[in-house]
C-alpha cells in the first residue's frame, strides 16, 4: 500500500536532529501553534500535501500510518511561535496549501495538513525555563513532529471520532514515533467547532 511504503521510506529520514522523552499526551491542546525553526534541504519526494490528497478512493490510512511530511518547514506558517511554560514547551506548527482555503464557520478543505514540532526549553540548574530577554521561552532540542491530515472517509472506525482527520507522530530523525493516538483525539474532541484543529479562529483572525 503506497502509504506503508511512505512510511518506510520516513524511516530513513534524517534531516531533523535532537530528541527528547516528550509524550503524546502534551501533543494537541487549544495553545498549539507554529513558526519556523528548522533549517532543513530540500527532499526530492512529493511532499506529503500531495501524496495526502491522492488516490483516496483506494486507500484510507488510519492514525500512525501517514507519511513523514518531507519539506514542511517550507510551508506558511499557521501562527508564530507558542511559549508552553507548563509543558515547557515551544510549539511550531506548519500548514500545506489546501489548509490556508480555511474559512470561519467551515471545516478545513479536503487535502489539508498540518505539522506540529515540539521543541523542549533550556532549563537553569533548578530545572525552570530560562526566559530571553523578551521573556519568552528558549528552544533547546527538537523532541517530536506530530502530523495531521484530513481527506474524505479518513477516520472513519476510529474510537474517538475527529470527523475525518488522521494523526501521525514522528521522532526528529523521521522515525515513526511510538505514540497513544487516542490521546491526540481526546485532546482535539472539544474543538469539534473548529473541525478539531487548535486555534483556528485565532489563525482566520490574523491572516
Amino acid at each position: 500500500m503506497m502509504w506503508k511504503t511512505m512510511i518506510a521510506l520516513a524511516a530513513t529520514v534524517a534531516w531533523i536532529g535532537c530528541s527528547d522523552s516528550q509524550t503524546a499526551g502534551d501533543a494537541s491542546t487549544d495553545a498549539d501553534t507554529a513558526a519556523p525553526a528548522v533549517e532543513t534541504q530540500p527532499m526530492t519526494e512529493a511532499p506529503v500535501e500531495e501524496t495526502a490528497a491522492a488516490d483516496t478512493a483506494s486507500s484510507s490510512p488510519v492514525d500512525g500510518e501517514l507519511p513523514f511530511p518531507n519539506g514542511y518547514t517550507e510551508w506558511p506558517v499557521f501562527l508564530p511561535s507558542v511559549d508552553r511554560a507548563d509543558a515547557k514547551q515551544v510549539r511550531d506548527i506548519y500548514l500545506n496549501t489546501a489548509a490556508q482555503g480555511a474559512t470561519e464557520g467551515a471545516p478545513l478543505p479536503d487535502g489539508s495538513v498540518l505539522v506540529m514540532e515540539l521543541h523542549t526549553v533550556k532549563l537553569d540548574d533548578a530545572g525552570e525555563p530560562v526566559l530571553d530577554a523578551s521573556g519568552r521561552l528558549q528552544k533547546d532540542a527538537l523532541s517530536k513532529i506530530f502530523v495531521m491530515a484530513k481527506n474524505p472517509g479518513w477516520g472513519e472506525g476510529a474510537t474517538i471520532p475527529n470527523g475525518s482527520w488522521v494523526y501521525g507522530a514522528f521522532e526528529p530523525n523521521g522515525d515513526p514515533a511510538q505514540v497513544d493516538y487516542a490521546t491526540c483525539r481526546s485532546c482535539h474532541v472539544p474543538m469539534v467547532d473548529k473541525d478539531f484543529v487548535p486555534r483556528l479562529d485565532e489563525y482566520l483572525a490574523q491572516r
